[in-house]
């Protein structure tokens, strides 16, 4: 721990206790520690209005201008490139929100910008021998049909996905990331399309219908449809979908294992913590740069250790004196 990081005190974090899961309150505390710790931003941000808030969890408007909100530079530019792009970037929220799931994902793919060989060698530890000889290609975030008459008919997106041959033939890799924010709202009855894909799933009408599931399912089917139209004519379409999570998002565990029970063919679908897949970022990083890296990524998601101590004592005085009732997304 460095001398500015044990000096940080509870005034210093700004307001950080809303109404909200226990997950969801240790997330915002590390993020509105982190800000003052890591990043030395000593002021805040507030929640954008009507209804507006100031949070220790939310950069000021300057530092959010200024891309603090990313570990790298490559990721920084992703984010600028992706936001260019058009629809499925919330630019407000994943600049300035340090709780962001959309600032997680950007965050973890910047580090692969211009590292598609490193990417690959994660996907090889993860796949194992059911898919050899990873190379990747490429990779999309918010990944969406710019055409929907040309996909699935909706706009589903996909945080990630990841285009790469195997010595089989190609594979399109999707993934879902949460950092402790709940699974999307919508809920998309399946269209006449889904029929090119419902081999996915043991009912695709009990899919359809379950809310519950629906996300992934749709995420899953756009991964799937996008599988067929690069596999050519003589090749089987590989897709599989990852859920990332925080590893005590029960949450997700319960929402990803449902899921895998409504599979026909559960290989397709697998779940890890984020801390799994930073673990097998680390050992497959080949300099001391990208090690860093995945070290500061670990620092700000996973190890809540340095800020501990603070949120216990936070904890006491919030038992002792309630908040006022009120709920924010992450």
């Amino acid at each position: 721990m460095t001398n500015r990081e044990s000096q940080v005190s509870l005034a210093a974090l700004g307001p950080v206790h809303i109404s909200e899961p226990t997950l969801n309150r240790r997330i915002r505390f590390h993020q509105a520690w982190y800000r003052v710790a890591v990043l030395g931003e000593r002021e805040y941000g507030a929640t954008r209005p009507p209804g507006s808030r100031p949070l220790g969890s939310i950069l000021s408007a300057e530092a959010a201008s200024a891309g603090r909100n990313f570990v790298s530079d490559e990721a920084a530019d992703l984010f600028r490139v992706r936001h260019r792009a058009g629809w499925g970037i919330d630019p407000v929220r994943t600049s300035g929100y340090l709780t962001s799931s959309q600032a997680l994902t950007i965050n973890i793919f910047g580090s692969f910008a211009h590292e598609y060989a490193w990417l690959a060698r994660i996907l090889q530890r993860l796949l194992g021998s059911a898919h050899r000889a990873v190379a990747v290609t490429g990779f999309d975030i918010e990944h969406f049909s710019p055409r929907p008459s040309d996909g699935l008919g909706d706009r589903t997106t996909v945080d990630v996905v990841i285009h790469a041959l195997t010595a089989d033939g190609p594979l399109e890799v999707g993934i879902e990331t949460k950092l402790g924010d709940r699974f999307n709202s919508r809920h998309v009855r399946f269209n006449e399309r889904y029929e090119r894909v419902a081999h996915l799933w043991r009912d695709p009408e009990l899919v359809s219908a379950r809310r519950q599931v629906n996300q992934l399912a749709r995420c899953h089917a756009v991964v799937e449809d996008l599988a067929s139209g690069v596999a050519s004519r003589n090749e089987r379409p590989r897709a599989l979908l990852l859920l990332l999570h925080s590893a005590s998002d029960a949450s997700a565990r319960i929402v990803g294992a449902a899921y895998r029970k409504v599979l026909s063919d559960r290989s397709t679908f697998a779940q890890m913590t984020l801390g799994e897949f930073l673990a097998a970022m680390s050992v497959t990083a080949v300099d001391n740069a990208n090690r860093h890296l995945t070290e500061s990524l670990v620092g700000r998601y996973v190890d809540m250790n340095p800020s501990e101590f603070l949120w216990q004592e936070s904890e006491r005085i919030r038992r002792a004196r309630p908040p006022v009732s009120h709920t924010l997304q992450p």
